[in-house]
């Protein structure tokens, strides 16, 4: 009984679940839209709370009906894509955790933060505010770390081998 290859049945299933590059086109013109839609807000102190419609950008995925304290602190942000979770053998946690997500804060002080922007952050609290130039700098980065990631793995399986 011959058994199928782990690497093309994983490939396989990947190929399935990973979408076609056009649909995924398709959809980041779908998420990149200009629209914005008007959307209840809550505000204002807990015994007195407001609600306010605002404009509010179609990539956001922020619930404003969460009640903030001033109007000003409402701010903008889409879902966040975990980009990694880094597990070590040695520990019972993760390591560390990527994730990215769009974000505008309308009342910022700093003109690129009221801007539509990426942020970028590794779970220490201290984010990293991106342009999409940026942004694409660093997904080009990512993608020759992952190559570097795999010659490094192919090394130690090689030398495990011959141990």
């Amino acid at each position: 009984m011959t058994l199928p290859n782990p690497v093309i049945s994983f490939t396989g299933i990947l190929s399935k679940l990973t979408p076609k590059p056009r649909r995924r086109a398709q959809a980041v013109r779908r998420a990149a839209a200009t629209t914005t839609r008007l959307v209840p807000a809550l505000f204002g102190p807990a015994d007195r709370p407001q609600t306010a419609f605002i404009e509010c950008p179609a990539w956001c995925a922020a619930d404003h009906m969460d009640r903030m304290e001033h109007f000003d602190d409402i701010d903008h942000y889409s879902e966040r894509v975990n980009v990694a979770h880094v597990h070590s053998f040695t520990l019972d946690w993760d390591h560390s955790e990527l994730e990215s997500f769009i974000s505008a804060d309308p009342a910022a002080n700093d003109e690129r933060i009221r801007q539509t922007h990426i942020r970028f952050g590794d779970g220490s609290g201290e984010d990293a505010y991106l342009t999409a130039d940026d942004a694409d700098q660093l997904a080009d980065e990512f993608i020759r770390f992952a190559a570097r990631l795999r010659d490094q793995a192919a090394i130690v399986r090689a030398h495990k081998a011959g141990q």
